[in-house]
């Protein structure tokens, strides 16, 4: 009888192990889903605390290089808040860029399609493709289309004034000479 009671108690254990485990799988959501009412009903006020440590923590993984750490910020950045719609614009962003330093351009494309969903006028859109396209441009014969095309963004880019705050760490002008260059010495050669 014992045995029994036994087994019992660890089929217990077991059940109540996996539920545990099955609430904190995090299921990944397109960008409209947070645009959503019910979801914004979801947002606790304690979630801007951990925002904001994601900002920071994927910034300073931004100044380091450290583009897998970035990811992994920005990444919880999305999942934490959608009710700060330039932060999360933020976190698309600096993920696409680091995906695109990563030469992961597909996932890269994805995050600046979700961006675009959430504000199609901002000065991170043409940031991200014109590095997206110079990074892409190599693995073509018509090099020079690609890099036209990241030309082409690079203007857009200059001509775009910040509208916030997340907006002005990808406006620098120096940055944009230094890309700028770059993209026609590639087109020389």
């Amino acid at each position: 009888m014992t045995h029994r009671y036994t087994v019992v108690f660890f089929c217990i254990i077991a059940v109540i192990a996996l539920a545990s485990c099955a609430g904190t799988v995090k299921e990944s959501k397109p960008a409209s889903y947070y645009l959503t009412s019910d979801y914004l009903t979801e947002i606790r006020a304690e979630e801007s605390g951990l925002v904001m440590s994601a900002f920071y923590d994927a910034t300073e993984a931004l100044s380091e290089g450290n583009y897998e750490e970035v990811i992994e910020q920005a990444s919880e950045g999305i999942a934490l808040i959608p009710a700060y719609r330039d932060m999360f614009a933020f976190f698309y962003a600096v993920r696409a860029y680091s995906y695109i330093m990563l030469y992961d351009l597909d996932a890269a494309m994805e995050d600046i399609g979700y961006l675009t969903d959430l504000d199609d006028d901002s000065l991170m859109i043409p940031f991200l493709y014109t590095y997206y396209y110079l990074s892409y441009a190599p693995f073509f014969e018509d090099e020079d289309y690609y890099l036209q095309l990241s030309l082409e963004y690079l203007q857009q880019w200059r001509a775009h004034q910040p509208t916030n705050y997340f907006e002005t760490m990808f406006s620098d002008p120096g940055r944009i000479a230094e890309i700028e260059s770059l993209i026609r010495e590639e087109m020389n050669n």
